[in-house]
């Protein structure tokens, strides 16, 4: 007598998985892939870390900015003259002092100056040219915005 052959659980047929969307990555730095963490075809979540990157030019750069802080002036707080460019600064004993400066990257209203300054001299907006080094000037408190 023929016999039944047990019926199977599940239906096994051959095909492809396919991705519905496609997301290229770029990245924001220069670098090398130092670590994948993940491989093709795995399963990754929003959010998950893929790898990770050298970027040696870009550490540099943040050693460099770390190690010399550099500070941010009104740009008409500049004074340039034919031998560089400097900034008028009100001294504890309230004389007039040019410091020459170098600048930095330009952000509009303010200028970066990489060196030159500490960061906690009084500034001179708009220096009259008459105003010579050594002069005595009197501070004007800051007007209230």
């Amino acid at each position: 007598m023929p016999r039944r052959s047990p019926v199977a659980s599940g239906l096994v047929l051959p095909g492809d998985i396919q991705t519905i969307d496609e997301t290229p990555l770029y990245a924001h730095a220069d670098g090398y892939l130092r670590r994948r963490l993940v491989n093709m075809g795995d399963r990754v979540s929003s959010g998950q870390l893929l790898a990770e990157i050298e970027t040696p030019e870009l550490d540099q750069q943040i050693r460099l900015a770390r190690a010399s802080p550099s500070w941010r002036v009104p740009g008409e707080a500049l004074v340039i003259r034919p031998d560089g460019v400097y900034v008028a600064l009100v001294r504890n004993d309230r004389s007039l002092h040019y410091q020459k400066v170098t600048l930095g990257r330009d952000y509009g209203t303010e200028v970066e100056v990489p060196t030159g300054l500490r960061g906690d001299e009084r500034v001179v907006l708009n220096p009259a040219d008459d105003l010579a080094e050594g002069m005595a000037v009197e501070a004007a408190s800051p007007a209230a915005k």
